[in-house]
């Protein structure tokens, strides 16, 4: 059998009675901490499951689309509306500060993405 990318994911959802819902990984902005549950952010709702955070990043570990800047959140970088200093404004209005601990994969991740005239610097 043939390796393929998975293109979405299931969880039961603690706001629809424990039923298991079906999320497409393009439509996550983010996945939040908060306690026992991660709540996936989408484009049209917010879905709370009983699971941690680490628990579900195993899923979404090895995707290039989703890096985490902060110990509560993992997000999606094509929802990225803007970054000013530290603070990063996602579509859905989630607004998160980059961690201390991510700092350095943060800068480098800029790096590889801004666009500035040659010697000019990002932070």
């Amino acid at each position: 059998m043939a390796h393929q990318i998975k293109t979405f994911f299931f969880v039961k959802s603690k706001d629809d009675h424990n039923r298991i819902v079906k999320i497409d990984f393009k439509d996550v902005i983010a996945l939040e901490s908060n306690l026992n549950y991660v709540v996936i952010h989408t484009f049209d709702k917010q879905i709370t499951s009983l699971i941690s955070l680490s628990e579900i990043s195993k899923f979404f570990v090895n995707r290039v689309e989703f890096v985490k800047f902060q110990r509560s959140f993992i997000i999606a970088v094509d929802h990225i509306k803007m970054i000013d200093g530290m603070s990063i404004y996602m579509k859905g209005n989630i607004q998160l500060t980059v961690g201390e601990f991510y700092r350095r994969d943060f800068r480098t991740f800029l790096e590889e993405h801004i666009i500035t005239k040659s010697g000019a610097r990002i932070m």
